[in-house]
């Protein structure tokens, strides 16, 4: 399910997955996922993975599109900023996909995340992704609406370049 979800957006992303969760990185702890469940049905994940000095990259935030909506994503994105709080992350940074840039930009800036870059081709001709980092300086400017807009607004834009 999950597989399928990143295959679509990335022609290698469930080899990817699978992977990272054969490699064992969770276990040596240079990955942590988070997984939202009700009994034994997945209704969604983050994976972060950790890059050093102070960061990590939100690899993968994924919700079931049945019930997307609901505020899941938002519960896994609060459970992974009290992680980064309690460890004094410096920065977390993600990368979307053009093509869905402005819906994970609705979850991720109220959280504190700002465009960084536009980087063409990033994965493959044609494949352009966006840059969203989080601070706790962002995270405090996050509780200005104005900020919101502006950040919202700019992502918005790349979807006309």
């Amino acid at each position: 399910m999950v597989a399928d979800a990143l295959e679509r957006l990335y022609p290698t992303g469930g080899e990817w997955l699978d992977r990272k969760l054969r490699d064992h990185d969770i276990d040596r702890g240079s990955v942590r996922c988070t997984l939202a469940e009700v009994g034994s049905t997945l209704l969604g994940l983050t994976i972060e993975t950790v890059k050093g000095l102070g960061r990590t990259k939100l690899s993968t935030i994924w919700v079931n599109e049945s019930v997307r909506g609901r505020g899941i994503g938002t519960k896994l994105i609060d459970s992974c900023l009290a992680n980064w709080r309690r460890e004094l992350l410096k920065e977390t940074y993600v990368t979307a996909s053009l093509q869905v840039v402005e819906v994970v930009a609705l979850l991720l800036v109220p959280a504190g995340f700002h465009f960084r870059a536009l980087e063409p081709d990033r994965y493959g001709a044609g494949r352009d992704e966006v840059v969203l980092v989080w601070t706790p300086d962002g995270e405090e400017r996050s509780t200005d609406r104005g900020w919101i807009n502006d950040q919202l607004g700019e992502v918005r834009a790349l979807k006309g370049s």
